[in-house]
């Protein structure tokens, strides 16, 4: 028996960290988890959506068809935004961004 989770990873361009300056990079991991061991399966995404906390749409990067992304960040405000990728099939990963 597997089981099967996804994990939305958000990078600083240069360092591993959040929270992040003037660009991140963006990417989804989809991992397996089996009795041999877990194994990262990378996921290809089709939209990438930044909101800010109230919902308002910062970003809207349709057919990206990527496996990351390198996000500018530098004419964002300070503070938290919600990041939403969409796969091919439809599902929705959440992320959450702090710009400083």
């Amino acid at each position: 028996m597997s089981t099967v989770y996804s994990q939305l990873e958000i990078f600083s361009v240069g360092s591993v960290r959040n929270p992040a300056f003037n660009l991140t990079n963006i990417s989804l991991l989809g991992k397996t988890e089996t009795s041999e061991g877990v194994f990262n399966n990378p996921i290809y995404f089709k939209e990438i959506s930044v909101m800010t906390l109230n919902g308002i749409l910062i970003i809207l990067i349709e057919n990206a068809n990527t496996l990351s992304i390198d996000l500018p960040l530098i004419n964002f405000a300070k503070g938290i935004c919600l990041i939403q990728l969409t796969d091919y099939n439809g599902n929705k990963y959440f992320g959450k961004l702090v710009k400083n």
